[in-house]
């Protein structure tokens, strides 16, 4: 100990001090950062765990109203054909018209009920007046009803899905099926929408039929290979929509989303790799740290100038810091620095803790911020209702949703869609007041909180925000028109969640008066 303390009072002041405020600083900094990544690293697991749930259920969503519509293709067929199924020329051009209607099929077929092919498109197959071999091909032939098949070898040697539809005569007797063809390795709709992901990463989507084949992936020497011992697969299999953490084939930790298409059978996972989503964390970290380096550097100069002009009282702080160990818990307010230099120090400790304070208050911010339209998303409403609920501040709140939405996005696609949806939150932000909180809820549907107004002026404001809307000019699209309801807390409801459920229905009442109007929680139920 003799040494130790020998070897201290070998060095000067203005080292002794620059020395302990640096180790002060650092273990200060490395604190603060551990919290940011543990808090990090269990947001953005759980946030990708969610989105990939939330991805997987609508990829199978549109799968299944994909299939919907092809089935309905085909039954259109069929019925055409049921006084002309004998005719060759009207086979063939209504298979050709049937395959270039739309990218859903890549091949189309008639056979008749003995298993011969009678008309195919493209005529290239060379397939006409052969006959179907094979327990999958014939299948439909036993069925007689519309029926999904599971991927299977065609005679050229591609793997498909067949999706046929029976033909009756104006008798109702059975002539055969018309079928088409999905190819699962060629270009088709299908295709198209398993093969883009949400994520710019290495997340991907995989698909696995009933028997747990592997129909679509991102590396296609994987299709038609079977998936055993896959906690993921075996759920999606059995029905059941949800996320969880789980090693693939290459023991690589995934976290994984999953959802079942309920029309073919086939379960839809959405999976991306843990460590690529805690590199982000890392970079987080990174940012924070280059953000708060520069104060840590200017604190550290400030300490090596006035150190040669520090005695006893700097001796007393020093000798503070030392005793408290130089942790995290160390409170710098408790020092009595009587001057200028001592006081300069303190507080330069304690801006570099306010510093890193604001980065992870800017980072919960950015969290709370919807990305296409920096208003606030579902975290951020739930915590403004928990401070109006804390602070008993009555509000009123408006549920917009954009009138036929859908149709701009099928008529424009969804790049047009996401202009719209900025355009129609910037026009929110105008007409809202400085305390009023813009969300959006999800899709095209917004809220509006505005506190300390009663129903009557939040009338006013949701007309007038209506007619802006109305009387805007939106880019590609032009006229957009929205219908909002109106509810108000604790007035109409002391629980929260009934008000924004008042409003919800509110809306859905002005929908169904014709869109394009307001109404209040009041009316909703009156009608």
């Amino acid at each position: 100990m003799v040494n130790v303390f020998g070897a201290f009072r070998r060095l000067d002041l203005k080292r002794l001090v620059l020395i302990l405020a640096f180790f002060g600083v650092l273990l200060t900094l490395g604190n603060a950062l551990f919290a940011v990544y543990k808090v990090q690293k269990d947001l953005l697991v759980n946030d990708t765990l969610d989105a990939n749930r939330v991805y997987a259920s609508k990829i199978a969503n549109v799968t299944d109203l994909f299939m919907g519509s092809v089935l309905s293709q085909l039954e259109y067929t069929s019925e055409s054909l049921k006084n002309n199924h004998d005719d060759p020329t009207v086979l063939q051009t209504e298979l050709e018209r049937l395959l270039k209607q739309t990218d859903s099929f890549n091949a189309t077929i008639f056979v008749d009920k003995h298993g011969k092919v009678r008309a195919v498109s493209p005529s290239s197959l060379n397939l006409v007046n052969t006959n179907i071999e094979g327990e999958k091909a014939l299948e439909p032939l036993t069925r007689q009803q519309t029926y999904i098949s599971e991927p299977f070898l065609s005679p050229v040697g591609n793997l498909i899905v067949s999706i046929t539809s029976p033909v009756f005569d104006s008798q109702k007797r059975f002539v055969g099926f018309v079928g088409g063809a999905i190819y699962l390795q060629e270009q088709n709709i299908l295709n198209q929408i398993l093969d883009k992901h949400h994520h710019n990463d290495d997340s991907y989507t995989y698909v696995v039929d009933q028997n747990g084949h592997i129909i679509f992936h991102k590396d296609v020497t994987r299709i038609g290979e079977k998936i055993i011992n896959n906690q993921i697969v075996d759920a999606v299999l059995a029905g059941i929509s949800g996320s969880m953490i789980a090693a693939n084939s290459k023991n690589q930790k995934m976290l994984a989303g999953f959802a079942p298409a309920k029309l073919p059978n086939w379960g839809i996972v959405s999976q991306s790799h843990k460590s690529a989503t805690l590199d982000k964390v890392s970079n987080t970290i990174v940012d924070v740290l280059l953000s708060t380096l520069p104060l840590i550097v200017l604190t550290l100069l400030i300490i090596l100038l006035f150190g040669t002009k520090i005695a006893q009282p700097l001796a007393s702080l020093a000798q503070a810091l030392k005793e408290e160990g130089l942790d995290s818990k160390f409170d710098a307010n408790k020092i009595n620095t009587w001057y200028f230099e001592a006081d300069y120090l303190k507080q330069a400790f304690l801006s570099s803790h306010k510093r890193i304070e604001q980065t992870i208050q800017r980072l919960d911010q950015d969290r709370q911020k919807d990305q296409l339209t920096q208003l606030l998303n579902r975290r951020g409403m739930e915590n403004a209702m928990s401070y109006f609920v804390a602070n008993e501040q009555a509000f009123s709140v408006l549920a917009l949703d954009i009138d036929h939405f859908k149709r701009v996005n099928d008529t424009y696609g969804h790049d047009i869609g996401d202009i719209v949806i900025k355009e129609f939150a910037t026009l929110m932000q105008n007409c809202a007041r400085e305390q009023d909180l813009v969300c959006r809820s999800g899709g095209e549907e917004f809220l509006i909180f505005l506190p300390n107004v009663d129903l009557d002026v939040a009338y006013k404001i949701a007309e007038r925000l209506r007619l802006s809307i109305a009387d805007f000019e939106f880019q590609q699209v032009g006229s957009v028109t929205t219908s909002i309801g109106i509810s108000q807390w604790p007035n109409l409801s002391d629980d929260i969640d009934t008000v924004l459920k008042q409003a919800d229905r509110a809306l859905y009442s002005a929908k169904e008066a014709g869109r394009n109007r307001t109404h209040i929680a009041e009316q909703a139920y009156s009608n």
